[in-house]
């Protein structure tokens, strides 16, 4: 047992700062878990992460002991990613790695250990049988024609002046959205499958994002079959992060800071405060919960009947959720479930769904409520100083937090993307197109592609609120993104900038900015399985499955499952999730129009004349290609590459041996 464990272990002993893993196990059950930690911690956490995953392979359809595997998937991820995982008098304790105490931070090492950590759960994903059969279908297809030869690119670049011209010639990017309608004309593949394929060489295991999406490859049509240069996913963002809403002045600070300004009369922001309100209070259908009247002067008598309703249609959901999980159906129920905007829905009807019922008077609560203070305050007629007042205290700062959640919600829904995957395929990760990717994502190509995706389309979840279609404007003016590393940082984004004056090629400046931390928590270190088992947990603990991936339920379904299913098993759920790795936000202001060939032209003078000239080019270049791609997908990371039998499963041998019948 190393030192840092050893100093840990006994900080835990003398009951200083660390907390044993709450659980509501039964005796017998916590027992199981222990047992398996004390013996197995003997010999490494690699092996006792494979003992605890085995407790899941022999028990999992076993009702009574789905908590235990539950438990020990969890511990499992833990352990991958460093963690302590220990059994102290009689308790279960886990420390982030971050918090072991006696080690120096080592930003390289730090960076390394995430990337390799992280990397287990995608090698474990390329090893499932259904994996391997698209990877290796997608490879009878073609899909390797797509990836370019670091020697022949190589060679390419070698044969010509180092200049902006002569470069562009070698790398032309194009940029393709990819749909289900849209096919490869090199390989006749679906376009979406390409990406997929592409999306498997990341270190991060494959998992499907709800929401906006558009899943991005980029092409170099300078090349034959127009390669991959790099891939990207531009997501929806999450609905609030406090460093995000403040710097882009979305946050109730940044409200309360421009009456503080005097930039406004006190009259002009109560006035643009009350039109923020009727804005939104107009996209809710209320003729079934409330009369105009009420909406028009409420009271707080009717706020309590909005709370009624509202716990009311939950409570609905909740017996009808009971009943389908039973076995019943329930076509009132499913009929406000919406997956597709349709020129046929009936908007109506499904504003009827016991969801929305719900969640339309939930939301008519904050906006009254808020509408009922500003008209208090309006008649008042507060002086800059004593409307400065009132916001300070509670009914001033709800009204305050409502006014910017609703501003809020335009920005999200409509003008903001996260970019949750973006990086270089090899051999073009060498050249540093990492960055050229990230900005051509602020091109006008990609607004464009936006813009024709989601403009004129009905938002399903604020037509399901309103009762009728609602389309929103489709102008893509942020993007923002968060390092993948944590504190190690990210140099694909760091120094991201381009300026017209330097590139003559450009309309305006291109400029990724960091913009704060996250607080280190999430649920990026746990693998599918576990999130599957934790939903198992959650089901038999309450009767039914209550989060169910719908859109309208609320952001993030996935993070709201593990929450429940760790609530269900007793455990605090900031225990497992606060990872204590904060990672670094980024951000870009789209100002601009900058076409992908100019920007590419900028990226070529900035970044890639610098790289042609390195003597240590070939080196880096000539391993790449389909092969290279190729026997990474197959290798488990081990240095093992795992070939398919003719039952499914998958065994694995030494990559000494050849990789051409994988």
């Amino acid at each position: 047992m190393s030192g840092n464990v050893k100093e840990t272990i006994r900080e835990i002993e003398a009951g200083k700062e660390f907390e044993p893993l709450g659980m509501a196990l039964s005796r017998w059950e916590k027992e199981i878990v222990q047992s398996y930690i004390a013996h197995w911690r003997r010999s490494c956490p690699t092996e006792l992460a494979n003992q605890l995953r085995s407790l899941d392979r022999k028990w999992r359809s076993t009702r009574h002991m789905r908590r235990v595997c539950a438990v020990a998937l969890i511990l499992a991820d833990l352990l991958d990613q460093d963690w302590l995982v220990t059994a102290e008098k009689g308790d279960i304790y886990v420390v982030p790695s971050e918090l072991r105490t006696d080690v120096e931070f080592d930003p390289r090492k730090h960076k390394e250990r995430l990337r390799r950590s992280l990397r287990k759960g995608r090698d474990k994903q390329v090893q499932e049988p259904s994996v391997r059969s698209f990877l290796n279908s997608m490879e009878r297809g073609g899909v390797l024609s797509l990836i370019d030869s670091g020697a022949d690119l190589l060679k390419e670049l070698q044969a010509r002046p180092h200049t902006v011209e002569s470069l562009a010639e070698v790398i032309d990017p194009e940029v393709v959205v990819c749909a289900r309608d849209v096919t490869d004309d090199v390989t006749g593949l679906n376009s979406l499958d390409v990406w997929r394929y592409f999306r498997h060489t990341w270190s991060l295991e494959y998992r499907p994002t709800p929401g906006r999406t558009m899943p991005i490859i980029i092409r170099n049509r300078a090349r034959p079959n127009r390669p991959v240069i790099g891939i990207a996913l531009l997501a929806s963002p999450v609905m609030r992060l406090l460093q995000r809403d403040a710097w882009f002045g979305w946050s109730a600070d940044a409200l309360r800071q421009g009456l503080q300004d005097e930039t406004q009369s006190v009259k002009q922001w109560l006035a643009q405060a009350m039109a923020v309100l009727e804005n939104a209070i107009s996209g809710i259908r209320y003729d079934d919960l409330i009369s105009a009247e009420a909406v028009k002067k409420p009271t707080k008598d009717d706020i309590i009947l909005l709370e009624r309703k509202a716990a009311g249609a939950d409570a609905l959901r909740a017996r009808l959720l009971e009943e389908v999980h039973s076995g019943e159906e329930s076509t009132y129920l499913t009929r406000g479930a919406v997956k597709e905007a349709l020129p046929e829905t009936d908007w109506l009807e499904a504003s009827s769904d016991p969801l929305f019922i719900k969640k339309r008077a939930e939301v008519l609560v904050s906006l009254l409520d808020a509408k009922r203070s500003l008209m208090s305050v309006s008649r008042k007629k507060l002086s800059r100083e004593a409307l400065l007042e009132f916001l300070d205290k509670r009914e001033g700062d709800r009204f305050l937090t409502t006014i910017a959640r609703e501003r809020l919600k335009l920005a999200v829904s409509s003008q903001l993307m996260d970019v949750a995957i973006c990086g270089a395929i090899p051999p073009y990760n060498q050249l540093i197109g990492g960055k050229l990717v990230t900005l051509l994502l602020t091109s006008k190509e990609i607004q464009n592609a936006y813009r024709t995706r989601y403009g004129g389309q009905a938002s399903i979840i604020a037509s399901q609120m309103a009762g009728r279609p609602v389309v929103k404007e489709a102008e893509l003016t942020c993007l923002t993104t968060s390092s993948l590393y944590g504190n190690a940082g990210s140099s694909q984004y760091n120094r991201l900038r381009l300026s017209g004056e330097d590139h003559p090629e450009l309309s305006n400046d291109i400029s990724w900015q960091r913009i704060g931390k996250t607080r280190g928590f999430g649920s990026v270190h746990l693998s599918n399985a576990t999130v599957e088992c934790l939903r198992d947990a959650s089901v038999d603990f309450h009767g039914a499955r209550r989060i169910n991936s719908r859109f309208g339920e609320g952001t993030n379904p996935r993070m709201r499952q593990i929450r429940e299913g760790l609530e269900a098993l007793g455990i605090e759920s900031d225990r497992v999730l606060a990872h204590s790795t904060p990672r670094i936000l980024y951000g870009c202001k789209l100002t601009g129009t900058n076409s992908a060939k100019a920007i590419s032209k900028a990226w070529i003078r900035r970044w890639l004349i610098g790289r042609v000239g390195r003597d240590d080019l070939a080196a880096r270049l000539l391993p790449l290609g389909p092969k290279s791609v190729s026997d990474e997908l197959a290798s488990d990371g081990e240095g093992q590459f795992v070939l398919p039998l003719e039952d499914g499963t998958v065994h694995s041998r030494s990559s000494s041996a050849s990789a051409g019948t994988h």
